[in-house]
């Protein structure tokens, strides 16, 4: 790796050589242009991290790569304002979420809701809870951009925070820079009986000389995350136009909360299907980064 890029980005975060826990030195697991991948499971938790270095690609300046995280894609921009609730990115809906919506009258509910929100729902029409539903989107949402508070789900209880998860792992200890970018997107990847993810996400992006960050999390997701976080690094060798690029996904699954016989039996196949997808995920991303800066 060319000593130009910073230690803090080599040792993902940290100046003295510290490692992501329980991971190690992220950059010495790198072998040439190969990607690193690992997760580590804890109860509901996991913590997936990916890293690559990206070179010999003929780049004219480190601007691409900072510009290609800057415009990665992570569905539209959201304004409830504008679209009452509802997004693009969402589309189509299927006769499937309409009717989980429809039927949302009692916990646990198909969507996720927290108590208020789902007495909301359940004391309007059936045929009008669709537009009640995408209203109640509109105001978490709202609310969001002014408190940064992200509202729970069933227990009403906070949803974990993947940023400050990441930063216990040892990851830098630095602010998101405001302001907040909402973005609406869909997340389908026809996995089996696996539902469509339709998530609200505050994104935001900062850019300090040849290096840049990404910070995402959810603010509201509908079905089986109680908590979705991603932390994306980026340092560009300002001499070869190389690349080294972390990626760090946080997840709160719900399904291996459940304490029933049958629950405890599938958590090994869940926790299979968490890394297979959350891998997948990353590798997406990766990819998408590549195709943007080579201009493929």
């Amino acid at each position: 790796m060319p000593g130009t890029i910073s230690a803090a980005f080599l040792a993902f975060g940290s100046v003295a050589g510290l490692a992501i826990v329980p991971f190690g030195p992220i950059s010495a697991k790198l072998k040439g242009n190969e990607p690193w991948r690992s997760m580590d499971a804890q109860a509901s938790m996991f913590t997936l991290v990916r890293a690559q270095r990206f070179s010999g690609l003929g780049l004219a300046s480190c601007d691409v790569w900072t510009n290609g995280l800057r415009n990665l894609e992570y569905g539209t921009p959201y304004d409830p304002a504008v679209t009452g609730g509802d997004s693009a990115a969402w589309q189509p809906w299927s006769k499937e979420d309409l009717e989980m919506i429809r039927s949302c009258v009692r916990s646990p509910c198909k969507v996720k809701l927290d108590p208020t929100e789902l007495g909301e729902l359940a004391a309007s029409s059936p045929d009008s809870r669709y537009s009640k539903y995408l209203g109640i989107l509109s105001t978490r949402a709202n609310a969001y951009k002014t408190t940064l508070v992200r509202r729970g789900y069933e227990k009403a209880e906070p949803p974990i925070d993947a940023w400050s998860k990441l930063v216990e792992k040892g990851a830098p200890i630095s602010e998101p820079p405001p302001p907040v970018e909402l973005w609406a997107r869909k997340i389908d990847y026809k996995a089996g009986p696996m539902k469509p993810v339709h998530q609200i996400l505050d994104r935001r992006y900062l850019k300090q000389g040849n290096e840049a960050q990404l910070w995402v999390r959810d603010l509201y997701t509908d079905h089986y995350f109680d908590g979705w976080g991603e932390r994306v690094y980026l340092a560009c060798d300002p001499e070869s136009k190389d690349a080294f690029v972390i990626q760090a996904l946080v997840l709160e699954f719900d399904l291996m909360r459940k304490t029933d016989f049958f629950s405890k039996l599938a958590r090994p196949r869940m926790r299979a299907a968490v890394q297979e997808l959350g891998y997948r995920y990353l590798d997406e991303k990766a990819d998408s980064l590549k195709k943007y800066v080579t201009g493929q």
